[in-house]
């Protein structure tokens, strides 16, 4: 079988990958696959895109002996894994981390993103405290999807540019069922952007809106609350993943900042998904 080529269009950056293994194609087509360059799925010597406007490539193979599958970038380093779910984990991490280099001009914040009505909004959150359930539940209740993981933000203009790949889970979420198109690891779920109940044009949205979301099981209703600026700037900085890039000085504080004062922030304590959603939602509609 001739190796299969693909190219994702990621923050406005191509990413051109020649794979050897159908089924590691599809799943990086389940995956990635509302960011992938129309006419890429071909097979090598067959492709579209232009070359000459390619940031990153990536060879992707499958050792048919022991079923190794290595993943190794152009000019970087090789990994190799048996595990589809660290397959993925491991190529995402790369891809990522590269084009954060590629595209200093953007502060990445660690949020979900999301879109209502025209406002732009981020879940902001250290990982595992229900950022994609969150997400899930807010897909399922009008919001639309740009991100459960990654806010690439233009600080001059404020546009939140999307990145939607597969909503991750790493359990069954206790409201709204998962399609069955859904792809079940070893440790995590991925919900295809095609089965997700959302508008499936991701344009930048104008960010309005932070919430700083954090479960809180005591407590008999969502609460959601304003934060001070100086709280605002702290989260921020925390769950920035390039400030440096974008601060003069030492610290990477100005970026933080910048947003906090740009938007309205506000703590979001969790314990009922569904009320949540309809807190948010009446924020937003007031």
């Amino acid at each position: 079988m001739s190796d299969i080529r693909l190219t994702l269009s990621v923050f406005n950056c191509l990413v051109a990958i020649r794979i050897n293994n159908t089924e590691l194609s599809n799943i990086l087509i389940l995956v990635y696959g509302a960011m992938q360059v129309s006419g890429s799925n071909e097979s090598a010597g067959h492709n579209d895109v232009d070359n000459n406007n390619i940031k990153l490539s990536y060879i992707i193979t499958r050792n048919e002996l022991n079923d190794e599958i290595s993943i190794c970038r152009d000019n970087g380093a090789e990994y190799f894994t048996t595990d589809i779910g660290e397959f993925i984990f491991l190529f995402e991490k790369d891809m990522t981390i590269e084009l954060q280099i590629i595209r200093s001009d953007l502060l990445f914040i660690h949020s979900a993103v999301l879109n209502y009505k025209g406002q732009g909004l981020l879940l902001v959150a250290p990982s595992g405290t229900g950022k994609s359930t969150t997400s899930w539940a807010m897909l399922n209740s009008g919001f639309n999807y740009l991100s459960d993981e990654l806010a690439p933000l233009d600080l001059d203009t404020m546009q939140v540019q999307a990145y939607p790949h597969a909503l991750c889970l790493k359990a069954e979420p206790p409201v709204f069922s998962l399609p069955e198109t859904s792809l079940y690891t070893s440790a995590s779920i991925h919900v295809p952007v095609k089965s997700m109940p959302v508008n499936h044009h991701f344009e930048s949205v104008k960010l309005s809106y932070i919430f700083y979301l954090e479960f809180d099981a005591e407590l008999s209703e969502p609460l959601i609350s304003p934060v001070s600026r100086a709280q605002a700037t702290a989260q921020l900085f925390s769950n920035s993943l390039n400030s440096l890039a974008h601060d003069k000085g030492d610290s990477g504080m100005q970026a933080a900042m910048k947003v906090a004062a740009a938007v309205k922030n506000y703590s979001l304590k969790s314990n009922h998904l569904v009320k949540t959603c309809e807190k948010i939602r009446d924020l937003l509609e007031s």
